[in-house]
């Protein structure tokens, strides 16, 4: 009749600047109008998030089936871009990511054409945040599974 025990599978890390070589497909559309080369793409990520995380935030949900993730749309022609990020900002955008609902690769192609498009006004842009928490809770016995997405004070 001893206590129960508490598993715990956490985990941290110390972000490096430059991360090990990761994938993005991205619609070639953007490609041409972003200019976008494997170079550059880790100062683009990074831009792209300091500018819209906040933004996207608040968006809530972006997938189109919760719980099951969203990727790109068939017939984009995608192409497939290799760079090496910066962790923290890879770490990020797949936070965002699992908490809106979508890919990497989708999320990435969204701040992409809110930059190309303008459709978030300047003054909602900007303002990085310091805390993002993702909280994910799955209740098996009740058949139910929770998610939420949502900045954190530092």
């Amino acid at each position: 009749m001893g206590l129960k025990e508490e598993v715990s599978s956490k985990r941290e890390i110390t972000f490096r600047k430059k991360g090990t070589p990761v994938t993005l497909l991205i619609p070639e559309q953007i490609v041409h109008l972003r200019k976008l080369k494997p170079n550059k793409l880790s100062q683009e990520l990074s831009f792209l998030l300091k500018k819209y995380q906040k933004c996207a935030l608040e968006k809530k949900f972006l997938g189109r089936s919760f719980p099951a993730v969203s990727y790109q749309r068939k017939g984009l022609k995608l192409k497939k871009m290799n760079f090496r990020p910066n962790e923290k900002d890879w770490v990020t955008l797949g936070v965002l990511a699992l908490g809106l609902g979508v890919s990497r690769c989708l999320l990435f192609t969204i701040l992409a054409e809110w930059e190309n498009t303008n459709e978030i006004p300047y003054y909602q842009t900007g303002g990085a945040l310091t805390k993002i928490t993702l909280l994910r809770e799955i209740s098996p016995p009740k058949n139910r599974f929770f998610s939420q997405l949502f900045p954190s004070p530092s």
